[in-house]
């Protein structure tokens, strides 16, 4: 059943409504009945060495409680800090960073904001555009992270763990958590940069007991009995919270204690129970048909329960300290404590559970009326009423597509049972685009196959899986199978189906382009664009514009492949909706020229936020380019260790995710690793398994960017130049050097020119080592390629050397081929500390103030430094403010005149 598209399009692309944004970026208020936990509180307040404090306890340890008492302390001191909630759907990492770029707007403007997150902007623009502004905020802060527990993805745990890589120096992030999160505490903890409070000393004392029981609760119990109370509930905060409601209105505290035994759950039912029990029946039933809402204002509880009392009952229940938590800054918006929330829907399911379909239909009527789908649909799956819910869903799941909100679609269809969904072929086709975006190629094609043997698909749905096949052939390197289904259907998906229609086209110009037919993708893509009427969307376009960059790199088209990838990477920023990893495409891609340029930090802060990104989507080729890269980088900052975890994190992933070649080139890379460390033997193993891990055949055929400069061929040439072979390695470098010519892979020309010259050099033939050498440097010079030299290590930069010297006359007929030269011959190929900076001037100078400094001494203006930074120009002006107030100088001129005083610049 096909049921169309909603008429208002911005009805489901608007984003979190204020009230939600505001319940995730307020911090709840404090009970008038807390304890102070003085001595935890001074301690957390305390300026130390450590940048993240993790509050790691079950349910109902007080967590959130110590949070906002540190909170309050920290501002009393003057420091500033903002709040965020979590939730499970913040592993949705493009929702969890709108809301975490949200609270950081809160931190720095210090008002609350008054409009959502932009949940249109790409993924990963937020996230760069965020680590600059966390990095280069002045003041300290602190920032709140409750119940992070919720977050599993590792997509939203790496952007948490790049927030706190990204920290400045005298601020932290506070983490309220049931687990212990993926936060790379080892290492945290082994620089003395965690401290983690557990639930011991999260326990109240017999002291403690005594205090909250009399003085804030103002009950009468014996001192024998506040002991027995500690010791039944062994301490545990919201024990002690719930026992005092159940002694309010009886004195029967022995015979309440004498019921304490087994775990912290049953305690909590129990004494739950007993509070429940107390309270009217309107109150019972309002506290239990409403837990079916995750936050609810009056009119929601309202519409749920039929009932017009529900502000009154709320503002009761807040009175009494009883369950509920307010949540927005205008008093409107509640939550129930996640630990009663599930006592309470237990009781549901016990008293009405023949009610529960109908409450959540209510709800979902009621979010439908308000122009919100997604909880309306939310509310509707929750129903269990799919005859309900689906034609709901069905109604927005191509807009979601379409606009580029894949994790989203994702998650909805997620919640449907797959034999509810066996008879909605259009939901199915949805649910295998979601799956080929957010889990890889291999699970979105067993979905599509299912939907085929069900038989044949109408003409309208037919175009969907039309398109989806060779895109998914593709992702699982099956390229003949995928180049024969895109030709086959080159003619059935036409242009009136826009989505569909781009897609294929786009997906048939990258197979010509590994099938080494560039002009035929270029033609292709060209055609495509003239034929559409609508704007195919910015998935479409990041997609286009990395097949057409990805040919001019492997033509050796540097610097054209670079402006390519900077628009490309930029799509989607403050304009589109893009949640689709396109962006992660473009900017592994990036990086990838990036670090070729030798621009190895601004290479390696582009990969730690897409890298986790692209995992998602599981592309080959962006995955061997990120996770080398990465490996590279951390062994050119003589961080070895760091190195083989890039290697082994692709290898596993590469496991997982059933792709060969990302295994073989695990292997591939190792060997270079061990290597560059003159380990002949384990690099000989590392390639016996990279062989063993594909068949290295149609690798070689193709043009495939992943493998264009590194291939088992390469790694057995390099082993064979450094192991006392080079003669046999000569022969073949020749034969694989024409044929690379011959194919126009000039990028991989040059690679083999470069090993050609360290053979010749090791096979003691000088003369034709420079002459080759020489060759390679005019061809590199042209585009400004560097670490294609400099990765080949010692020998290369010896042999640059050499030819500075031996070919200084020829050279100086082109000043800037002698220029190129000298800053090859010159460049180390391990990293090199920074001078220390005078102390006082430079005080806590950053990286990114460094480079920046050099840029401003080129003259570049704050527009054209953004744009060489890939940021926002309010962010470089942070920047020169924060060098100005270091430097103790007022302009541009006097803060270059500064650095080069110190030697920071030339």
């Amino acid at each position: 059943m096909y049921v169309g598209l909603p008429k208002n399009r911005s009805d489901f692309v608007s984003g979190v409504r204020n009230h939600l944004l505001l319940a995730k970026t307020t911090p709840p208020t404090l009970p008038a009945s807390q304890i102070l936990r003085k001595e935890l509180q001074e301690r957390l307040c305390r300026a130390g060495g450590e940048s993240v404090v993790l509050i790691q306890a079950p349910a109902g340890f007080g967590k959130t409680t110590l949070m906002l008492q540190v909170m309050d302390g920290l501002r009393a001191q003057g420091v500033t800090t903002t709040w965020l909630t979590v939730d499970a759907a913040d592993n949705d990492v493009g929702r969890f960073l709108a809301f975490l770029d949200a609270s950081f707007d809160k931190l720095l403007s210090g008002i609350a904001p008054g409009t959502e997150p932009e949940n249109d902007v790409a993924a990963g623009v937020i996230a760069l555009d965020l680590m600059e502004r966390i990095a280069c905020t002045p003041a300290p802060f602190v920032l709140f992270v409750d119940d992070a527990e919720s977050l599993q993805n590792a997509a939203s745990l790496a952007v948490l763990r790049q927030v706190i890589e990204n920290l400045p120096e005298g601020c932290r992030v506070v983490i309220g958590s049931r687990t212990m999160l993926d936060i790379g505490a080892p290492r945290l903890l082994a620089r003395g940069q965690l401290l983690v409070i557990d639930p011991m000393q999260l326990r109240f004392s017999v002291a403690e007991t005594g205090d909250y029981l009399r003085d804030k609760r103002g009950l009468n119990v014996p001192g024998a009995d506040i002991a027995r109370l500690q010791g039944a509930t062994e301490g545990w905060p919201v024990a002690l919270w719930l026992a005092s409601l159940a002694l309010e209105r009886s004195e029967r505290s022995v015979e309440l204690v004498s019921h304490f035994s087994g775990s912290n759950a049953l305690v909590a039912d129990y004494l739950a129970e007993e509070v429940l029990a107390q309270q009217s029946q309107s109150v019972r039933e309002f506290l239990v048909r409403t837990s079916v809402l995750h936050h609810f204002n009056a009119p929601l509880c309202d519409a749920v329960r039929g009932q017009r009392d529900s502000r009154e009952i709320l503002e009761s229940l807040q009175r009494s300290n009883l369950f509920v938590q307010r949540i927005s800054e205008d008093g409107e918006w509640f939550r129930y404590h996640s630990l009663f929330a599930g006592f309470l829907r237990t009781q549901l399911e016990r008293q009405y559970p023949q009610d529960i379909p109908d409450l959540h239909r209510a709800a979902s009527r009621w979010y439908d009326a308000q122009n919100r789908p997604v909880p309306a649909v939310e509310h509707a799956l929750a129903s269990a009423d799919f005859d309900y819910a689906l034609p709901m869903l069905e109604r927005i799941a191509e807009q979601l597509l379409e606009g580029g909100r894949i994790r989203l679609l994702a998650r909805l269809l997620d919640l449907v049972p797959p034999q509810e969904l066996a008879n909605w072929p259009h939901l199915r086709l949805m649910h295998a685009w979601s799956l080929s975006f957010t889990k890889g190629g291999q699970e979105a094609m067993q979905m599509l196959k299912r939907i085929e043997e069900q038989g044949p698909l109408p003409a309208h749905l037919e175009v969907h899986a039309l398109a989806l096949r060779p895109m998914l052939l593709t992702m699982l390197d099956r390229f003949d199978e995928a180049y024969d289904a895109a030709q086959g259907a080159l003619d059935r998906v036409t242009a009136e189906q826009v989505f569909p229609f781009s897609i294929l086209r786009t997906s048939l110009a990258n197979l010509h382009m590994i099938m080494g037919k560039y002009t035929n993708a270029r033609e292709l893509l060209d055609r495509s664009r003239g034929q559409q009427d609508a704007p195919a969307g910015p998935f479409m376009t990041i997609f286009a514009q990395c097949v057409e960059g990805a040919i001019d790199l492997l033509h050796g088209r540097l610097r054209q492949a670079t402006a390519r990838f900077k628009h490309s990477s930029a799509v989607g920023s403050r304009k589109f909706l893009i949640d689709t990893n396109g962006n992660a495409m473009a900017g592994i891609l990036l990086a990838e020229v990036l670090y070729e340029q030798d621009e190895l930090a601004e290479a390696e802060r582009l990969l730690s936020v897409y890298v986790p990104l692209m995992q998602e989507l599981g592309m080959t080729d962006h995955l061997i380019c990120g996770h080398r890269s990465l490996a590279r980088i951390a062994h050119h900052a003589g961080d070895h260790d760091r190195a083989l975890l890039a290697v082994t994190e692709m290898e596993c992933f590469g496991h997982r995710m059933s792709l060969a070649r990302l295994v073989a080139n695990a292997q591939l890379e190792r060997a270079r690793l061990a290597l560059w460390r003159n380990d002949v033997k384990s690099a000989r193993e590392a390639l016996q398994r990279a062989r063993a891990a594909v068949d290295w055949t149609p690798v070689m055929s193709r043009a495939l960017f992943g493998n264009d400069m590194d291939t088992l061929l390469e790694g057995q040439l390099r082993l064979m130049i450094h192991s006392g072979a080079a003669d046999e390695a000569v022969n073949q470098l020749k034969q694989e050097l024409e044929r690379a010519e011959n194919a126009k892979r000039h990028r991989r020309a040059l690679k083999l020119r470069i090993l050609l010259a360290l053979a010749l050099d090791k096979a003691g033939n000088a003369k034709a080592s420079l002459r080759m050498a020489r060759d390679a440097l005019r061809l590199g010079a042209r585009e400004r390629f560097v670490r294609i030299f400099l990765d080949e290590g010692e020998p290369m930069q010896r042999l640059l050397q050499r030819l500075s010297l031996a070919q200084q006359n020829e050279l100086d007929e082109t000043a800037n081929l002698a220029e190129y030269l000298k800053r090859l011959a010159g460049l180390r190929t391990e990293k090199v500390e920074a001078p220390a900076p005078t102390p006082g001037a430079t005080e806590a100078l950053t990286r990114k103030e460094l480079e920046i400094l050099r840029l401003l001494a080129e003259g570049l203006s704050n527009l054209a430094i953004a744009g060489r930074l890939f940021v926002s120009e309010t962010t470089v002006r942070t920047h020169l403010r924060n060098i100005n107030a270091k430097f103790g100088v007022h302009n541009r001129t006097q803060a270059i005149a500064v650095a080069r005083k110190l030697n920071l610049i030339a």
